[in-house]
């Protein structure tokens, strides 16, 4: 079943030790449209965050985390849920 996420899902550090929020999700998005589209649907939140590209692993730019895993993506309110 393809994971839907609205509006608002803020995507976030996996890592124990980092855990820090990184993108908000700006419009409802399915999976493939955050890791394929995600210039269009994910916005940094803050400036220290540098915008996504697709053509590098969707991971934490702190210390290296992906926040991908079995097709789901990892987010502050849900974890891998």
């Amino acid at each position: 079943m393809e994971q839907h996420y609205p509006a608002g899902t803020i995507l976030s550090c996996p890592a124990e030790d980092c855990g820090l929020g990184l993108y908000r999700i700006v419009a409802p998005a399915t999976f493939e449209d955050v890791v394929v589209f995600d210039d269009q649907v994910l916005a940094p939140l803050n400036a220290t965050i540098p915008s996504r590209d697709v053509w590098h692993v969707l991971a934490c730019p702190f210390c290296g985390a992906w926040l991908l895993k079995d097709s789901k993506i990892h987010s502050l309110q849900h974890g891998w849920g």
